[in-house]
């Protein structure tokens, strides 16, 4: 929408008929998609499992307890997916936002020479100064200018990880960002969105 759309929507993409709540509409059922797709491959790859797992019944002791294991594990991804889909509801509810809202800090940028220094999954003593963990249940962090492909040699890392390119996002949504990075480009060349836009 052009800057100066009333309700402060100026520089957010218009919706189909204009109205926030065909917006959320059409981001709910996206999400609910999403949430039965990932379903479905889930169910779909236990099953797969445990019918791999029937070859290992010779022995029956280590066939009950490896399917034990895998009922568990499924059971644990269920619930997590059941966590990630809630959060981008409620996400989707909240209606659109900011990039300033979106951004993990409010304070002037902090850069990081690495995304694992960012998210603190390296323990260094340097790290206990950094103040970002986990983005939290059912949320990612995403760079905004991708840190991948061509990037990762052209953009200096502080550029990369900082707090102005990295955003808090739920999961279901990345997927979804990610799955149109990665549709076939308009131009019909065959490259991904994601290469398109790389030119």
């Amino acid at each position: 929408m052009p800057a100066g759309t009333e309700g402060g929507r100026g520089g957010q993409f218009r919706p189909k008929d204009g109205t926030p709540a065909v917006i959320e509409e059409e981001a709910k059922k996206r999400i609910v998609r999403l949430a039965i797709r990932r379903t479905l491959r889930l169910l779909a790859l236990s099953l797969l499992r445990l019918g791999a797992r029937g070859a290992v019944n010779i022995i029956p002791i280590v066939g009950e307890v490896l399917t034990a294991i895998e009922i568990m594990r499924t059971i644990s991804e269920l619930a997590q997916l059941k966590v990630d889909a809630d959060a981008a509801l409620e996400f989707v509810k909240k209606g659109p936002r900011t990039l300033q809202e979106l951004q993990v800090s409010s304070d002037s940028a902090e850069a990081f020479p690495s995304y694992d220094q960012f998210t603190k999954t390296e323990w260094t003593q340097a790290q206990l100064a950094k103040r970002f963990g986990s983005a939290g249940d059912g949320y990612e962090y995403h760079h905004i200018v991708t840190q991948g492909g061509a990037n990762a040699s052209n953009i200096p890392p502080d550029q990369l990880h900082n707090t102005d390119n990295i955003i808090r996002i739920p999961k279901l949504l990345h997927e979804a960002v990610t799955a149109e990075y990665q549709q076939d480009a308009p131009d019909g060349s065959g490259r991904t969105v994601y290469e398109w836009a790389a030119n």
